[in-house]
């Protein structure tokens, strides 16, 4: 199908934002991408429909509906959002949100971003695709397109120590191995979570083995956005200091919350040291 997307949508930038670790890029910047038993094909349209905002899509109209278009957020209006920002009176705001102009926030599995974001746990993201890829040919089901699905709680769980251990997880195998041994004895309720109160799902989520609050701060949890790159906290003022790569994301306050990249020397409260930037900031839960 053809599809024209008129908000802010670039398949290149949302691949590299960090929040997703199983997109593959093909030729002429088209993608792959796998979503539960789904999989996309997206890219250009062809020239003969070539337009602004134009894309092919490997899906009908239907699934589209039904999967794709939460998947991608496509309800939120981003545009509109990054217009609420005045430029004069946050000059910074205002080019962090023009620079990751065409991220959106994934409407993922909790449960696989739950898995991959512990595998994120100190390792890069090529590190972390690595790991998650392995994970998947280890405990997914097989597809006739040649890819894997995630490994349920149940698959993972079946796994034995050396068919983790072949996974390159380190010291996260231990935390894979009692999330999904919880989870495959329902000890784990998405759905409470998704509804429940912020204190109660940081709660129940710091409460697994191996999942803290750097994974978790910056919405209710973390685990339903896949966005924060926090390495540790400090201040007892509520002020939070991480370490992230230039082109990475996080939510904070400046002075309202919102999704936006760090750049290069845009405050006075960034030092960038080659291509990590340090930065204390307020940090305030969606």
């Amino acid at each position: 199908m053809i599809l024209t997307i008129k908000d802010d949508f670039n398949l290149d930038k949302i691949a590299k934002s960090g929040q997703c670790f199983r997109w593959r890029p093909l030729k002429d910047g088209f993608w792959k991408i796998p979503y539960r038993d789904r999989l996309l094909t997206i890219g250009p349209a062809p020239r003969a429909e070539k337009g602004p905002g134009k894309y092919q899509l490997s899906c009908t109209q239907e699934e589209f509906d039904h999967v794709w278009y939460p998947y991608f957020d496509f309800a939120t209006d981003y545009r509109t959002v990054r217009g609420r920002i005045d430029e004069e009176k946050d000059p910074y705001l205002y080019a962090a949100s023009q620079y990751g102009r065409g991220i959106r926030i994934l409407s993922q599995d909790p449960w696989e971003i739950l898995i991959t974001f512990i595998i994120s746990q100190r390792k890069n993201i090529p590190a972390i695709r690595q790991s998650v890829e392995a994970l998947c040919q280890a405990g997914g089901e097989p597809k006739p397109e040649g890819w894997y699905t995630f490994p349920s709680a149940e698959a993972l769980d079946s796994l034995s120590d050396r068919e983790l251990g072949q996974c390159h997880l380190g010291y996260r195998q231990k935390y894979i191995r009692s999330a999904a041994r919880l989870a495959a004895g329902q000890g784990i309720d998405f759905d409470y979570l998704k509804q429940c109160s912020e204190k109660d799902c940081m709660e129940q989520l710091t409460s697994l083995y191996g999942v803290g609050v750097k994974a978790l701060r910056a919405r209710p949890c973390t685990v339903f956005t896949g966005w924060t790159f926090f390495r540790k906290t400090s201040g007892s003022d509520g002020s939070w200091k991480g370490t992230m790569e230039k082109t990475r994301a996080l939510r904070m306050v400046s002075p309202l919350t919102f999704t936006a990249p760090i750049t290069g020397s845009c405050s006075s409260t960034c030092s960038n040291t080659n291509e990590i930037i340090t930065i204390t900031y307020k940090i305030a839960p969606l």
